[in-house]
């Protein structure tokens, strides 16, 4: 049904966060076959994606200010078999057609470069660039994952040293989830993603999916080729009933869209204030899809990491302009410069699955996190994924208000 198929897309945006597989099978291993990395090795993605590693794992300017390179520097600056060009002009309209905010037709102002997409907010961006980058190279989250109230395993989200890709610079995002010692016995999870991002452009430039578990083993490659507007898949996959199982194809792509596994990152760069918009492109699997997401409300949360200020979003898709359900999923980010995701939570037919944070490392030059909650003889911290709201800042704090976008 097509209901199904996009609670799958948004479901494989989940994954990029959670990583993680419901626990549904009985098998006690890892599912092993011979040969298996050369049968899923991709030539073809190896040839379409250069990654050579920064000399320097520094920004090149100020931390969190826009880089000005003028077109000229880019000669000097990019060797010409780029895969990639610097993409300045104006988003094509296509559906959905949202018209430009009134912030957008004034984000010139005060010295800063236009913000593209223009339907995109453009406050917290100089150009294409955060004004206040959220990551640092060596942070590095780490989730519970639970399933039942029961710790089913665990997730980590990571920032790596910036590496050049296709000869420019670009993020290096990692995830990996592995599921618990005590259910590797019904069904084994030892999945690990990653994605590069053109530092200038915040653009994906491809990603890469490695699945080990008890029923297959699979290797997913995806890469967004900005001069010609293709995204290019590849997916090989080996089970134990089927054998093994190759898909590939192509399909246009929009401008300035970030892939699923990217979309939790670049969601932090943005400004998540109460009456703001959360709108920007993603594209998978031969789909065009515009995210969007309702800031809920603020709320202080406690965490085995610390107690956090946070900002409540709930995510919904639209393809080819119509809405499209994706169930009942919300995302806790922390309200200051940093924007970590501290809490996931993903309601299915039977329960929910949720992430959360137990420990914040935040990286290179960054203060100090905040010290874990200490607990007290009456109450103690919460665990296996739940989690005490210690005060709701928003005065509607049991119920959801409207959504805040309005597609004008």
């Amino acid at each position: 049904m097509k209901v199904q198929k996009y609670k799958f897309e948004i479901g494989s945006f989940v994954r990029a966060t959670l990583c993680m597989a419901i626990i549904t099978s009985c098998s006690a291993k890892f599912l092993k076959k011979e040969n298996s990395d050369q049968l899923l090795h991709n030539e073809e993605y190896d040839k379409a994606v250069h990654v050579s590693n920064v000399e320097t794992t520094a920004p090149s300017g100020p931390a969190g200010k826009y880089v000005q390179i003028t077109p000229a520097d880019y000669k000097e600056l990019y060797p010409k078999k780029l895969k990639i060009k610097v993409v300045r002009r104006r988003a094509k309209k296509v559906a959905p057609t949202i018209n430009p905010t009134k912030e957008s037709a004034k984000n010139v102002s005060g010295g800063r470069a236009p913000h593209l997409p223009d339907f995109e907010d453009p406050t917290s961006f100089d150009g294409r660039r955060p004004i206040v980058d959220p990551f640092r190279v060596g942070e590095k989250v780490s989730y519970e994952v639970s399933y039942f109230g029961v710790v089913a395993g665990e997730l980590n989200m990571q920032v790596l040293p910036f590496v050049y890709v296709n000869g420019r610079k670009s993020y290096h995002f990692k995830a990996s989830g592995q599921t618990a010692s005590v259910f590797d016995m019904f069904y084994a999870v030892d999945d690990w993603l990653e994605t590069f991002v053109d530092y200038e452009n915040m653009i994906p430039m491809s990603y890469a999916l490695h699945v080990k578990e008890s029923k297959q083993l699979r290797e997913t490659r995806c890469f967004f080729n900005w001069d010609t507007l293709v995204g290019s898949y590849w997916d090989k996959r080996i089970t134990k009933e089927d054998g093994i199982e190759e898909k590939k194809f192509e399909w246009k792509i929009l401008e300035y869209s970030q892939n699923v596994f990217s979309a939790p990152y670049y969601m932090r760069t943005f400004d998540l204030s109460p009456g703001k918009k959360l709108v920007y492109r993603l594209a998978h699997e031969k789909e065009n899809i515009l995210l969007t997401g309702t800031i809920v409300r603020k709320e202080k949360l406690e965490t085995l990491a610390g107690t956090f200020d946070t900002v409540v979003v709930k995510p919904h898709i639209e393809i080819g302009g119509v809405f499209k359900p994706i169930g009942d999923i919300f995302i806790w980010l922390t309200d200051d410069d940093r924007k970590f995701i501290v809490r996931i939570e993903s309601k299915i037919k039977i329960g929910k699955i949720i992430a959360a944070v137990k420990h914040i490392d935040r990286g290179e030059g960054s203060a100090p996190e905040p010290s874990p909650t200490p607990q007290k003889s009456d109450e103690t911290l919460p665990r296996s994924g739940s989690h005490k709201s210690v005060k709701n800042i928003n005065k509607n704090s049991g119920r959801e208000p409207s959504s805040i976008l309005s597609h004008e």
